[in-house]
């Protein structure tokens, strides 16, 4: 099996998708991404690349499927949940690792069925960029 970092390697990019219909969370999200990729992975930064998406349709239009990591909300509008958004958008994205973040602050998300089909999940806490920091490490060699 290939492992990530020899993957990202031969892709000379590592391509980012952030879904999330809070307009206000995703471009803080986002920003911290920025911030992370910037302090932690200096040497790697301009091969990395975070894409934000405001809900699954508009990740599931995009002409991109080359992404390697996404981190999707639980929650979206219209009562819409990642339950009903990950089959599309893992056969979008078959090698892509999913990552769930959810506003409710549980170590679980409110539908375990979900659990295996993504490759993990964390609560939108204090500590939600530190977990972010250690799914890069995977990614990317420590510099």
């Amino acid at each position: 099996m290939v492992s990530c970092y020899t993957m990202h390697r031969l892709k000379k990019k590592l391509n980012i998708a952030v879904i999330d219909d809070n307009a206000f969370y995703n471009k803080l999200f986002c920003a911290q991404l920025h911030m992370l990729i910037n302090h932690s992975f200096q040497n790697e930064r301009e091969n990395i690349q975070v894409f934000p998406f405001d809900c699954p349709d508009s990740f599931l239009m995009s002409s991109r499927s080359d992404f390697d990591l996404i981190f999707l909300d639980y929650f979206f509008y219209n009562n819409i949940t990642a339950s009903e958004a990950i089959q599309p958008i893992r056969e979008k994205c078959r090698q892509a690792e999913i990552y769930l973040l959810s506003e409710w602050m549980s170590a679980e998300p409110p539908d375990t069925t979900i659990l295996p089909k993504v490759d993990g999940y964390f609560p939108k806490d204090t500590h939600a960029l530190m977990r972010c920091q250690e799914i890069l490490t995977r990614f990317i060699p420590a510099v």
